[in-house]
């Protein structure tokens, strides 16, 4: 059943992250391409039908393969990276670092820059950075090939059992960092021939080994995908599932995989500031009219994702559950409707349980505290601005019937952040710099006389205290609303 609520496009205005890029885009539908041209322009960026390999600095892609792409490989100034991308850069209102963005197997080898990675030093590179989380918690592998002693037999009633020993010190420990990686991410392994079995993981695609596996993949009950060791290294890369198909056993293994130098480990930090976090989104269904703000459940999710936090999950209680940390933090992110933790506890069966067995704080929190979060690549502690960071027991109201301009002065730092995410999320067209083309100015008392104040008095613009913003917030905007909080000493209607 369709929510009566209308999506909010929470898309950037005025900005220009995109501001020094030229982008071309391969093998999308027309539909596909006008969206994504519109974004790009919308972040001030430029795009262009042709690749021009000495102006273009990104090709959008999400497969490898055609003459753009082929093209885009043999020049060390052109990054190859998927629409996802673009998605993310207009979610957080900021241009992301590309590297977790990487069309995998194909960006990965075609820019200048780039030190060769044993498999063996990716994988113990992915250790060190990513959290225990549920990723592949419905596989279960079976690791072959690993030495010329791995078999299967021919018969698939008659199998026999698999040998795991590894031919070397060196390849029996790529064996254990990538079932050490299966295991972070939940994954299952078995050492045995298992009904349960959903993946073959193949390191060395023989002749006898491949027709061995055919046979028994097409005789098991699961049909089990063979894929090679790159398969989960992708995965843990770009954080979710990959085509197995695009990552098939390969006869001879590849022993390095092309990648970015190992960033230094302060900047890194700076991308996982929500890492060691649980979050749980919380959608109010109460009082729900198309005045009311609405965010998309999968774009919090994602933006979540990509600084390192993790959704709730049954496997998140049994983490918390064995958890030593003292104070582990789960943060509860209203999307929609008037807020209640008491009520979202109970209809959560999830939360319920962390409150029944006290497994870790609860703390209600906005989008738009997420949004300035990210923006400011740290924590922000949501009760210094509650009424910008933390849901209210009213809907977010959306501004309807009229086109609002908005600039602000005497703010600085988080405070600043958080005001213009959130008037964005109302559907007002918030601006950096203001000209006379603003309507309202929203000024600190304590800037009257400061250069904006001054400006907009003499183009005639609203000036309000930020209590007005709030008001709209819960009210939403009426004309002449403006004069129980304006700072000026006349009463213009917008």
């Amino acid at each position: 059943m369709k929510r009566p609520h209308e999506h909010v496009d929470t898309a950037v205005v005025d900005l220009s992250i995109f501001a020094s890029t030229c982008m071309c885009l391969t093998g999308f539908s027309t539909e596909r391409k006008k969206e994504l041209h519109k974004k790009i322009e919308s972040l001030g960026g430029r795009f262009t039908r042709d690749l021009l390999t000495a102006s273009t600095t990104h090709l959008i892609a999400e497969r490898a393969e055609g003459a753009k792409f082929k093209e885009a490989k043999r020049c060390s100034n052109i990054e190859i990276v998927t629409p996802k991308w673009i998605e993310m850069c207009a979610l957080i209102k900021e241009k992301v670092p590309t590297s977790n963005f990487y069309l995998v197997n194909s960006a990965l080898d075609c820019n200048k820059g780039k030190v060769e990675l044993s498999l063996q030093d990716t994988c113990d590179e992915l250790l060190e950075r990513i959290p225990a989380n549920p990723m592949l918690s419905g596989c279960c592998f079976l690791l072959v090939g690993f030495s010329n002693k791995d078999w299967l037999g021919t018969n698939f009633n008659s199998l026999q059992q698999i040998h795991q020993n590894a031919k070397n010190d060196e390849e029996l420990k790529f064996k254990q960092s990538l079932s050490k990686m299966i295991r972070r991410c939940m994954g299952t392994i078995y050492w045995d021939i298992h009904a349960n079995i959903t993946h073959v993981i193949v390191n060395e695609a023989e002749m006898k080994l491949s027709n061995a596996l055919a046979n028994f993949c097409s005789n098991h009950g699961n049909n089990p995908k063979t894929i090679s060791p790159e398969w989960v290294i992708a995965c843990l890369k770009s954080r979710r599932l990959q085509e197995e198909k695009d990552y098939p056993p390969q006869k001879r293994r590849i022993k390095t995989l092309k990648t970015k130098k190992k960033i230094p480990q302060s900047t890194t930090r700076q991308l996982d500031h929500f890492h060691g976090f649980f979050f749980q989104l919380c959608d109010s269904l109460q009082n729900a009219f198309t005045c009311n703000v609405m965010f998309k459940e999968d774009k919090v999710e994602k933006m979540i994702a990509s600084f390192g936090g993790r959704i709730l999950s049954r496997e998140g209680i049994q983490l918390l559950r064995s958890s030593r940390d003292k104070s582990p933090e789960c943060y509860v992110v209203n999307l929609s409707g008037p807020f209640n933790l008491e009520q979202c506890i109970r209809d959560d069966p999830l939360l319920n349980q962390i409150t029944q067995h006290n497994l870790c704080t609860i703390i209600p929190v906005t989008v738009s505290w997420l949004q300035t979060c990210n923006k400011n690549k740290s924590l922000v502690e949501p009760a210094k601005l509650n009424m910008l960071f933390q849901p209210q027991p009213w809907p977010l109201r959306r501004i309807q019937g009229i086109k609002l301009k908005v600039a602000v002065t005497g703010f600085q730092g988080i405070e600043r952040t958080g005001l213009s995410f959130v008037l964005l999320a109302i559907g007002a067209n918030y601006t950096e710099n203001m000209d006379n083309k603003n309507t309202h100015l929203i000024c600190k008392e304590d800037m009257q006389q400061g250069p904006k104040f001054q400006k907009a008095m003499e183009w005639g613009l609203r000036i309000v205290k930020v209590q007005w913003l709030h008001h709209i917030m819960q009210n939403g905007y009426k004309k002449g609303c403006e004069h129980e909080f304006s700072l000026e000493k006349r009463n213009k209607d917008v």
